[in-house]
């Protein structure tokens, strides 16, 4: 069956590329100003922030199943070409959207009404609190509603467009920022007020694009269907429920150390999981960028393709993630003294154990976008939840009775994280794909973690004869090891379909001289 939605690995590398670079601008942006901030505000003031980003992140899981809901059907029905039933959803979706976003409504108010009871603050900053959340909430309002609209991004694969959209919306958040701490006051209020306006206009660029990539998405009264809306919610109801245990598990830890520890944990964890959580978001980027493929690959009915392309995105995971995350483990504590200062030092710890939690899932980290693609989010969702459970009670106990404070919320996150997520997700990879756990292993883990030893030997070797203590080292060394890491990979870890396109890509390149 030919698709609608086009299956191409330059294309899918473009989206990946773009956004990639689009990440690390912001990364860059995103770490200038919270070293900025960070000197300038209290702990104690700063602290509120990380909790907002807390709450809202659970909040933003509706956002999120409505988005991976309409994704997935869009791109499915716009794949087999039909359009009335692109309408349909489309139509269908936003009538449901308003009645969610009544009941957000409903959330917003108890929260800015009872957040004195549910968070320990400082009465001083109590007031600021419910204004950042109140901005927060009615900017989920609006990009809920317009959600179904925006899916035209991800049919169309317009990754680039939306890449450069996201660089834009930081550079004017981070303008806008600048305007109303320089002129107005220095308050942690201000970065929800420029960040929600900055998401706003983002979003609704988004749907233009969107709109004018298929026309299709729009809304029709008459188009509205109740039992397609249904079976859409039945879809979106597990991917959420599934979102609820994983923004949990990744979102709980400011709560637990504000409720359990004290406000520099919540600070110094805050700053040991920044870096982390970029490095999680670039990842996400390059899942989302072949979701679109994956689904038309699973409604042509194409497996072997599906088998390959898991078992490539795994490789090409590990190496991308290592090469980033080996220096930051073996440089951490130098890094966060040349960042920060010797004030958050504790922040070192957190950094090396959140990134050692992914290193054990990154072969199978296309799971989650490949449950979504053949729809089977019911199975991923259970497991989403055993994973939670473990993540709280072992959390809590290392916080709350061992009195561990950032550490404790790190080293619970990895023991939760590395070893009962990974030993449970690994069967359902396999499951999913029809692979062997030999294949697996021989043409994702051991080509995968082959360079981490030699690139590994180089950045302790360095870090053992002289530490590094300005920037200008910091990046020598971490360009040293990476230059020992590429030449172990393409010497010895790219499989000979890694090297056909590695071949088309210098062609490529060399036809455009």
């Amino acid at each position: 069956m030919k698709s609608n939605v086009e299956i191409n690995k330059g294309l899918v590398l473009k989206g990946t590329s773009s956004g990639l670079i689009a990440r690390i601008i912001n990364v860059g942006l995103v770490v200038w100003f919270n070293q900025f901030l960070i000197r300038r505000i209290s702990a104690e003031e700063y602290s509120i922030y990380p909790l907002v980003l807390a709450i809202m992140s659970l909040l933003l899981i509706i956002q999120i199943a409505v988005d991976n809901c309409n994704s997935r059907y869009i791109t499915a029905e716009y794949a087999k070409g039909n359009l009335d039933e692109v309408k349909r959803i489309s139509s269908t979706m936003i009538i449901y959207n308003l009645i969610i976003c009544l009941f957000l409504i409903v959330i917003g108010i108890f929260l800015c009404w009872k957040i004195d009871k549910i968070l320990t603050i400082n009465p001083l900053y109590i007031n600021s609190i419910r204004i950042m959340i109140a901005i927060a909430m009615l900017s989920l309002i609006v990009n809920l509603i317009i959600s179904p609209l925006k899916a035209g991004i991800v049919a169309k694969q317009k990754y680039i467009e939306s890449n450069i959209i996201e660089v834009f919306v930081e550079v004017f958040r981070l303008i806008f920022l600048c305007i109303l701490l320089f002129f107005v006051s220095t308050r942690v209020i201000w970065i929800v007020v420029a960040t929600e306006s900055a998401k706003l206009l983002g979003n609704l660029a988004c749907m233009m694009i969107s709109i004018r990539s298929i026309p299709a998405l729009t809304f029709s009264i008459s188009s509205v269907e109740i039992k397609r809306g249904y079976q859409l919610l039945t879809f979106g109801g597990w991917t959420f429920i599934g979102e609820v245990a994983n923004r949990i598990r990744i979102s709980i830890n400011p709560i637990i150390l504000n409720n359990l520890a004290t406000p520099f944990d919540v600070t110094s964890f805050h700053i040991g999981t920044l870096f982390p959580r970029q490095i999680h978001r670039a990842r996400i980027i390059a899942t989302n960028s072949i979701f679109p493929s994956l689904v038309a690959m699973y409604e042509t009915r194409q497996k072997e393709r599906l088998k390959n392309t898991f078992l490539k995105f795994g490789r090409i995971t590990i190496w991308t993630y290592m090469l980033i995350a080996l220096p930051l483990i073996i440089y951490s504590s130098d890094f966060i003294k040349l960042y920060i200062g010797n004030q958050y030092l504790r922040a070192g710890p957190v950094i090396i154990l959140v990134l050692i939690n992914e290193i054990p899932y990154l072969g199978l980290s296309m799971i989650d976008e490949l449950s979504r693609a053949l729809a089977r989010v019911k199975s991923l969702t259970i497991r989403s939840i055993i994973i939670l459970i473990f993540n709280l009670s072992i959390t809590i106990y290392l916080v709350g009775f061992l009195k561990m404070g950032a550490i404790g919320a790190a080293l619970g996150t990895l023991i939760s994280g590395a070893f009962i997520r990974t030993a449970i997700m690994i069967p359902m990879g396999l499951q999913l794909t029809g692979l062997d756990l030999p294949t697996w292993l021989n043409k994702t883990v051991i080509p995968g973690f082959f360079p981490c030893l030699p690139g590994a030997s180089i950045w302790i070797l360095l870090k053992l004869l002289h530490a590094p203590d300005t920037w200008i080292k910091l990046i020598l060394y971490g360009l040293a090891g990476a230059v020992v890491y590429f030449i172990f990979l393409i010497k010895f870890s790219l499989q000979p379909d890694d090297r056909k396109d590695l071949n088309r890509i210098r062609s490529y390149l060399s036809s455009r001289k």
